[in-house]
């Protein structure tokens, strides 16, 4: 049997593991446009919009995957804007 404080513990650090990778994925998406701002490729306005278009659209199925994605409740939803 574990002692109440000993869980307390284990939940305390699973909750900073959580805030460190969330902290760390938000580093990532500020960081993000640099690949799309880059002066080596040149890109005109229209070409750096659509950076933004593809990586929310990216983030936005990274998501939804991640946290929606449950195999005992599996369902095909269109995904807004989405043309195949």
């Amino acid at each position: 049997m574990r002692h109440y404080s000993a869980i307390a513990i284990e939940n305390e650090t699973m909750t900073m593991e959580s805030k460190q990778a969330l902290n760390e994925f938000l580093d990532l998406i500020r960081e993000s446009d640099a690949t799309f701002h880059d002066p080596d490729l040149a890109l005109d306005e229209q070409g750096k919009i659509d950076g933004y278009q593809h990586f929310f659209h990216l983030l936005q199925l990274a998501v939804d995957f991640y946290l929606f994605n449950d195999p005992l409740r599996n369902a095909i939803s269109p995904t807004p804007g989405l043309k195949c």
